[in-house]
């Protein structure tokens, strides 16, 4: 009798259960779907207001003289600088065809207004952008008094010009205005549940910021050519590397993380600890593997997936991917690896997480030319080994702190992009040639061992 009862209860608990479960189950596949009424909302686009007060807030009191319009590009001049805004017109718009012909995206605005504005200002550290009525967008490029050639309001402008890049790109994922390009979701619209498991892989972040990045890059490598047959100070753009410092170190700390990784979450891993004995290059490495990760990285390696793409599969591999955003119903973080996966016949999740990348455990800075011998040392331009770990691949070679690295396979390196770039082609390699400059000794050739 009392078996009899002990079962009986037990399969009503079963039941009870399984109901429980059913339920919770249909709880969680519901709140993984996204209402419209739920997802974040559109930043304005309809009517531009807040644009067009941040516009007269930034333009108040400039007159200009007129305008010069290429296809949808419209550069607004102040009297004297009819010619620059022509030919910067013309550069904005050749950038733009390129972008398209190589990635086969179209940008969401209808038309982009670069403004041409004389000012003091450190353009560098500005970006000044703002959306307008009538599905258009702005930028302002100042102009410094005295220096109005063409390639000097490039120079002034060249961090705000390539990152407007991607912005507007990015915007035009999150927010297609025309055509019927499916809109990425943004991980906002997934964090609002507080769903935990439904979290995981939904992301698009990756994507975004990696494909925006991707852009902005192609943009920079363009102008620098134009600027390299022009002889023109590369030191000017050459920094710009600097904001794609160490991709392929980012990619190989962030791994499988680039597709978990939550939007606006800044927070970092803890910090690591020096190790007893052993120089305090293992803080300040920034390839080292262990390092904390922080945002930085995360732009770093989004940027670095997208390279291994192309190196591996061309352009045509991402132009095709591009284009097949219009196939999907819903661009969320499934979908979109999914996409990748079929069209590259790949698995871009491992991909990221099985990258390998040498560990040469050093701590290198890009030396700008400004940086005089009376100001700061005896130092010359180019990749400055500030740190170095003795038991690392650069410190078996025989490279010391101080020296300058030049060239890599013969390969010129100028700053750490060039340097992980170039290693990252031959690391499956039994070994690199790296050429040093070293003060009293001049250029020095090392044989540098690699291991994965």
């Amino acid at each position: 009798m009392v078996q009899e009862l002990t079962m009986l209860l037990n399969i009503r608990l079963m039941k009870i259960l399984f109901v429980l479960f059913t339920f919770l189950g249909i709880l969680v596949s519901s709140c993984c779907t996204i209402p419209s009424r739920l997802e974040p909302k559109n930043f304005d686009l309809s009517n531009g207001s807040q644009g067009e007060h941040l516009k007269q807030t930034l333009l108040k009191g400039v007159q200009f003289e007129n305008s010069f319009q290429i296809n949808n590009i419209k550069v607004f001049y102040e009297r004297g600088l009819k010619n620059q805004a022509e030919r910067i017109a013309s550069r904005y718009n050749n950038d733009w065809a390129y972008i398209h012909q190589v990635t086969g995206f179209q940008v969401s605005y209808d038309h982009i207004h670069l403004y041409l504005v004389r000012s003091t200002r450190n353009a560098s550290m500005a970006l000044d952008m703002f959306r307008e009525r009538g599905n258009k967008i702005g930028i302002i490029l100042y102009v410094v008094p005295g220096k109005e050639k063409y390639e000097e309001i490039l120079a002034n402008n060249y961090v705000p010009y390539i990152v407007t890049f991607h912005e507007i790109m990015e915007d035009s994922l999150l927010w297609p205005q025309t055509g019927p390009r499916v809109r990425v979701l943004n991980d906002l619209a997934w964090v609002a549940y507080g769903c935990i498991p439904c979290r995981k892989y939904r992301y698009t972040r990756w994507f975004r910021e990696g494909f925006s990045e991707y852009v902005s890059f192609l943009v920079y490598d363009s102008l620098l050519s134009e600027f390299k047959s022009k002889h023109y100070p590369l030191f000017v753009f050459s920094n710009q590397k600097e904001r794609w410092d160490h991709p392929y170190s980012s990619l190989r700390k962030i791994g499988r993380d680039l597709f978990t990784w939550i939007q606006f979450d800044y927070v970092p891993t803890l910090p690591i600890t020096p190790i007893t004995g052993r120089i305090d290059c293992l803080e300040k490495c920034s390839d080292y593997p262990g390092s904390a990760k922080n945002i930085i990285d995360y732009y770093r390696a989004a940027l670095c997936l997208f390279l291994n793409i192309r190196d591996q599969y061309g352009d045509e591999g991402i132009k095709k991917i591009i284009l097949g955003l219009e196939s999907l119903k819903k661009a969320d973080g499934p979908s979109i690896v999914k996409l990748v996966n079929k069209t590259l016949n790949t698995d871009i999740v491992k991909m990221a997480a099985n990258f390998h990348f040498p560990y040469a455990g050093m701590g290198t800075f890009y030396i700008q030319p400004d940086l005089t011998e009376e100001r700061v040392g005896p130092f010359r331009e180019g990749l400055y080994v500030m740190f170095l770990d003795p038991n690392g691949l650069a410190g078996k070679a025989g490279i010391q702190k101080g020296d300058y690295i030049i060239q890599m396979n013969g390969h010129n390196i100028l700053t750490n992009f060039d340097y992980e770039r170039t290693l990252n082609k031959y690391k499956d390699q039994k070994s690199v040639n790296v050429k040093v400059y070293r003060k009293g000794k001049g250029e020095l050739s090392l044989e540098m061992k690699l291991s994965n």
